[in-house]
């Protein structure tokens, strides 16, 4: 029964009791007794009675001059002599003894658990620092955040919890996670890992110091300078778009704005600091006059750099629309953004959005090719056109049905590739402009059309999206695109109903071919792809231009995606207002900080990506470089005993009039002879073959090879529409064949 009672309550520091307050506490839990007797043996710290406890009780057995008053009082006596310690002052000093050797006995094993802890943090210590010493620089790499999150950790075990200290690359994962996973899961790691991860408090005081603060309708041109002398890059690609809110007017009382209005435009510049006011009235005014923005606009800047093409992109500004612009606001706009960047020794080469018809209007550079890619698949799968190609209709059926009657391990693709309702699901477009997937419909009757429609789609993709793609290969399926759509065109206005199907002649040509934007997307992609390569080759703009699939505006849907996956795992809304969006970028924009920052943010591409270095530079060199060659001399090629001859008097040049178009176009090429443009080409077979091949699908007279081919050799060179009408000039045709941007030029 004793044993169950329960023990006296010692403070923590008992075992370093001596003296004066050695005897206090004996005198306090076992009596006045206990208190002489421990004097009387000398015994004056804790440490002393553990060691000689087994010494104490006995003495009581044998007649000592010093203890005769001690054990008068402490004893029962018999008549006999036997004496026996009262069991009052036994049990006393048992549970008082046994409560000093489990507090020792817990304060040894404390000390044997930071014992080990300490030989297993040495040992750790010294494991990373021989692998680090042994292991290849790759490696070193690979593992460089796991060796100072671990060697943090270990740092900090040992210390008191107000005393822990973190690395610059672990702030940098703490500010991480909180950002992409939310409160939640950055509370559910310092849990279970202690000493890992900041507390919340530092962590916010972190973000704060990060000034990524970003306000409704400013643009950040400071930052944008900090941003380019921080990464070092000269270009950019300026991207834009936008994407609905919820209408709803909130107050930043930090700033003193409210912000949920529409922004006022000024010729398409945005008016800042309309949004602050200190009347009522003033504010009654706005709510009862001023329209509330329902889409948010959004520009970002892509940098261009040789060395990091992934680069996170950087947000220029942001604010709130009605969507009520012109395409001459956003000319003027874009004008604007390109001065004030200039400003900030930012160049920008090219500003990309989607196929919107007011940007379409505005349009000078570039679109964004997974855009023209997806609406080019969407105009196939939603069967609200026909598009016909000779005898044959564009349709998923004959996919579908290659689908149910070859194996997957032939095509790849599933139903839902091909499901008209997923219209912005990009990876199943790129699923079906495999060459496999091209060359199994061969044995699947009717898919001619469906054939030469995917070589389209998948020309415009090897073209602007494929990272390995060279640069040659690029110019070269950016106008197999650009003519495949041409010779489709005039194929169409050319053909007689009659000659069609009853169901097709009663339809409109526009919806037997693909929507004016996306075809104006495909001529103006390939316009600006020739007009970089010039520029880069006249060394008017650096290598880092070239890099191609960076000229999209994919970043701004990255930016919405990832700020309506911002809402919390315990939040069902994806939608959000201007003011949320703004502090949810405020986020994001250091989260692209940290990945610019670290050689780890930069993707890797599961193939190896094309490298823009001096072969790749020669071999474009090689292409464009000033020849001579003899005037009379011809060229034919090696493998076709039917090529063609060119003609070696002519003068293409000067078969145009002094007051032809094209003569303020190619001023940048004036240097390249007509027998040099022809060389060009004649060096590479492929588009001879490819115009061939193209001819005979859609029944084309024989003089179309000859000019089309010419068009390609003069077009590619020159980049502008002006050398489709030097070509045709040059080719003797028939004016009725010229098409230009889909209508008859005369």
């Amino acid at each position: 029964m004793f044993k169950s009672f329960p023990p006296p309550d010692l403070p923590n520091d008992v075992l370093s009791f001596k003296g004066e307050k050695f005897f206090e506490l004996i005198q306090q839990k076992c009596g006045q007794v206990f208190k002489e007797l421990m004097e009387i043996l000398s015994i004056n710290t804790v440490y002393k009675l553990l060691l000689v406890e087994d010494d104490i009780l006995p003495v009581f057995q044998k007649k000592y001059r010093e203890l005769e008053k001690v054990t008068q009082r402490a004893c029962l006596h018999l008549d006999d002599g036997t004496i026996m310690l009262k069991p009052g002052l036994r049990m006393d000093f048992d549970r008082f003894i046994r409560s000093l050797h489990d507090i020792n006995d817990k304060q040894k094993q404390q000390k044997e658990i930071v014992k080990q802890t300490e030989d297993i943090i040495y040992l750790f210590k010294n494991l990373v620092k021989s692998y680090q010493f042994n292991e290849s620089d790759d490696a070193q790499d690979n593992y460089s955040f796991l060796f100072a999150f671990m060697e943090n950790i270990c740092n900090n075990i040992s210390k008191n919890k107000n005393n822990y200290r973190y690395s610059d690359i672990v702030q940098q994962f703490a500010q991480s996670l909180y950002i992409s996973g939310g409160r939640n899961s950055y509370e559910f790691v310092p849990l279970n890992l202690p000493g890992a991860l900041l507390s919340l408090s530092t962590l916010n005081l972190s973000l704060e110091k990060a000034d990524a603060c970003i306000g409704e309708a400013e643009f950040r041109y400071d930052a944008l300078n900090h941003h380019h002398n921080s990464l070092n890059y000269q270009i950019t690609v300026s991207s834009e778009d936008s994407t609905a809110v919820v209408k709803k007017v909130s107050y930043n009382a930090a700033t003193n704005t409210f912000g949920g209005f529409a922004t006022p435009l000024e010729n398409g510049i945005i008016k800042s600091g309309y949004v602050k006011t200190r009347y009522f009235d003033v504010l009654k005014e706005w709510f009862e006059n001023k329209d509330k923005s329902n889409y948010l606009n959004v520009h970002m800047m892509q940098p261009l750099i040789e060395s990091k093409p992934y680069t996170s992109s950087f947000l220029l500004g942001a604010y709130g629309i009605s969507n009520t612009f012109k395409a001459i606001d956003i000319l003027n706009r874009w004008i604007w953004i390109f001065e004030k960047s200039q400003e900030s020794n930012v160049r920008i080469v090219a500003f990309s959005t989607d196929c919107d018809p007011r940007y379409l209007l505005a349009m000078r550079l570039t679109t964004d090719s997974i855009h023209l890619c997806a609406t080019l698949r969407n105009r196939m799968l939603e069967g609200i056109a026909s598009l016909l190609i000779e005898n044959g209709e564009v349709s998923t059926q004959v996919v579908n049905e290659l689908i149910e009657t070859k194996s997957k391990f032939v095509h790849g693709l599933v139903k839902t590739d091909i499901k008209p309702s997923d219209r912005q699901n990009y990876k199943s477009c790129h699923k079906i402009l495999h060459e496999e997937i091209i060359n199994a419909l061969e044995d699947i009757d009717g898919s001619l059309a469906t054939r030469i429609y995917l070589r389209l789609l998948c020309s415009v993709a090897l073209a602007y999206i494929d990272h390995n793609t060279s640069i040659i290969d690029r110019i070269y399926h950016s106008w197999l695109a650009v003519f495949i759509c041409y010779i489709w065109q005039t194929w169409l206005h050319l053909v007689h109903k009659e000659d069609i199907s009853e169901s097709h002649s009663q339809m409109s040509k526009e919806n037997l071919f693909i929507t004016v934007p996306a075809h104006f997307c495909i001529e103006m992609n390939a316009h600006s792809l020739v007009a970089i390569c010039l520029l880069v080759h006249q060394q008017d703009l650096p290598i880092s231009a070239l890099r191609f699939p960076n000229y999209r505006s994919q970043s701004l849907e990255a930016t919405f995606r990832n700020s309506r996956s911002m809402s919390g795992v315990f939040s069902t809304v994806v939608n959000f207002t201007t003011e949320q969006f703004l502090k949810r970028a405020d986020k994001l924009s250091v989260l692209a900080d940290i990945q610019n920052q670290s050689e780890s943010g930069q993707k890797q591409n599961k193939t190896e990506m094309l490298q823009v270095n001096s072969f790749v530079r020669a071999q474009f060199d090689r292409q464009f470089k000033k020849v001579s060659y003899d005037d009379d001399e011809s060229y034919l090629s090696d493998n076709d005993e039917s090529s063609y001859k060119f003609r070696s008097d002519i003068n293409t040049a000067a078969d145009l009039d002094d007051d032809s178009s094209c003569d303020d176009e190619t001023e940048n090429v004036s240097s390249i002879s007509a027998s040099e443009r022809r060389m060009l080409l004649h060096r590479d077979v492929r588009f001879r073959e490819m115009l061939d091949d193209i001819k005979l699908e859609f029944g084309l007279p024989a003089s179309a090879s000859l000019l089309l081919f010419n068009i390609v050799g003069n077009y590619s060179v020159c980049g502008s529409t002006a050398g489709i009408l030097w070509a045709l000039n040059d080719a003797k045709v028939p004016k009725h064949w010229i098409v230009v941007r889909g209508e008859t030029s005369e």
